[in-house]
């Protein structure tokens, strides 16, 4: 008998996977398996090194009024905080097309950090904005992919925050700060938390490299 070849049989593991995903039998353990899946599917999923020289940061999520525009806020806070003032901070949205603004579950889950989204308005992710940034900070292994593929030429300045959450070793955590859109403050509060632990090894990171 012929031996599948490793692509082959690592995609038919993630086509049994999802078939048990959408499986009504399968809800009750639906999260052990969408972790399984993603644990397959993440072994292709890394960020590039980070470049020599960083002067400039965009965070990227799908709507622009929660995760990204938190993320700028919070690591310029970090930044000043690391003495690291050379490094500018913006965000935009894929689609940034949700709402006009910050809803009040992830405004007040923002002042738990210091922080105020109130005044915040979402932008659209555009060419001039990926061209004005060193690196692009995305939240979803999706969006990832769709910048990868959008913008083939930045491909060595995107990179996925959720990499960096030394927390979430495996599964969909991993790969993915989940879009709290909608949901109850909670779920804002352990996104932003989220953030804040991944932003922390990615600023210590760049801290590292930061000119004496």
């Amino acid at each position: 008998m012929v031996a599948q070849r490793p692509g082959r049989a690592r995609h038919f593991g993630e086509r049994v996977v999802t078939a048990l995903l959408t499986n009504r039998a399968a809800v009750a353990i639906k999260r052990p398996l969408r972790d399984l899946l993603w644990t397959v599917k993440g072994a292709r999923i890394r960020n590039p090194p980070l470049p020599a020289k960083v002067e400039s940061i965009l965070f990227v999520c799908l709507g622009n009024i929660c995760r990204s525009p938190f993320a700028a806020l919070l690591a310029t806070n970090r930044l000043t905080q690391a003495n690291v003032k050379r490094i500018r901070c913006a965000s935009a949205g894929i689609r940034a097309t949700q709402a006009a603004r910050s809803p009040e579950a992830a405004c007040d889950a923002a002042v738990a950090h210091g922080l105020s989204l109130v005044d915040h308005r979402p932008t659209t992710l555009t060419r001039e904005l990926i061209d004005a940034h060193d690196l692009i900070v995305v939240m979803e292994a999706t969006q990832l992919v769709e910048l990868r593929a959008t913008y083939p030429d930045a491909t060595d300045r995107l990179f996925l925050l959720s990499l960096f959450d030394g927390q979430a070793s495996t599964g969909y955590d991993r790969y993915n700060i989940a879009d709290p859109f909608s949901r109850p403050r909670a779920v804002f509060e352990i996104c932003f938390n989220r953030i804040d632990r991944s932003l922390s090894r990615l600023i210590a990171l760049l801290d590292e490299r930061a000119p004496r």
